[in-house]
């Protein structure tokens, strides 16, 4: 699996300097992990020559790498000042030279060294910044979803004295028992998703969830996730892969209103959906 990184802030010379009087220096082969997922973070540490990888390394053996950090870089700063264990495990990817500077100095440095600190500071904003925007994400995707409602009365009665109104009642109830898909059309305020909800409750399906999106609520970039669940590759909190109203509507009714304000890819994706 590839991945594309981002550039990492490296300490300037000064900082650096400080961090050497205090810190050990050694090289590892290839393949050494210096920081594993859960354990405690009990150092800063620093690479001097080569690369390091930072993972995520599941059960079974799979890895998925999150970026890489060279000369300049430092890890281990984010558990130290928060008092978390590590997030994920750092493996070396090559021989690597790492300087190694005890955890119990590292707000004396913080402290003492204000290339250091300035440094480290950047560093958790640019985290925060983040985490605010993975946090923003999420909450979109939570909006896309809260469009998705269940009715809960399905029992109406439907009144049909004109001629007009008969035919539709007998059409409704011809395709009561079916499991085509429909299109019903008909001006705001003629009853649409009322006659939705009469079609289910007639229905086999009846038993089964009943699920109203509003197509023309869902943002643009956030329509595939909010009805197929199409993921982008990235989870966290807030995130819902792979779940969207396709998936709350199984054994049940899916209502799509006004599905013609979904851009067209969309609508091409959700139709190869439906036939499947």
């Amino acid at each position: 699996m590839s991945a594309s990184f981002e550039p990492h802030q490296s300490l300037d010379e000064e900082a650096l300097e400080y961090l050497s009087r205090a810190g050990c220096v050694s090289t590892l082969p290839e393949g050494s992990v210096l920081l594993r997922r859960g354990e405690p973070v009990n150092e800063l540490y620093v690479v001097l020559r080569g690369e390091v990888e930072v993972r995520l390394t599941g059960e079974d053996g799979a890895c998925l790498p999150l970026g890489r950090l060279g000369a300049g870089s430092t890890f281990g700063e984010m558990g130290l000042a928060t008092g978390e264990s590590a997030s994920a495990d750092v493996v070396s990817v090559e021989p690597v030279t790492i300087l190694s500077y005890p955890g119990a100095r590292f707000f004396a440095a913080l402290s003492e060294c204000e290339s250091f600190r300035r440094y480290v500071l950047t560093r958790l904003a640019a985290s925060l910044r983040k985490t605010s925007l993975e946090a923003w994400k999420g909450f979109r995707r939570a909006q896309a979803l809260a469009v998705l409602s269940k009715g809960e009365d399905h029992d109406g009665t439907l009144v049909a004295e004109s001629g007009r109104m008969k035919a539709v009642q007998k059409a409704l109830e011809d395709r009561a028992m079916g499991s085509s898909h429909l299109l019903i059309c008909g001006a705001a305020g003629t009853g649409k998703l009322f006659c939705a909800s009469w079609l289910h409750a007639r229905s086999d399906r009846s038993d089964g969830p009943f699920v109203v999106v509003d197509c023309r609520k869902l943002d643009a970039g956030e329509a595939a996730r909010g009805l197929l669940g199409e993921g982008d590759g990235e989870e966290g909190e807030g995130s819902l892969p792979g779940y969207g109203a396709l998936h709350a509507a199984h054994k049940g009714t899916l209502v799509l209103r006004g599905v013609e304000a979904l851009d067209p890819e969309v609508q091409r994706s959700l139709a190869s959906a439906l036939a499947e």
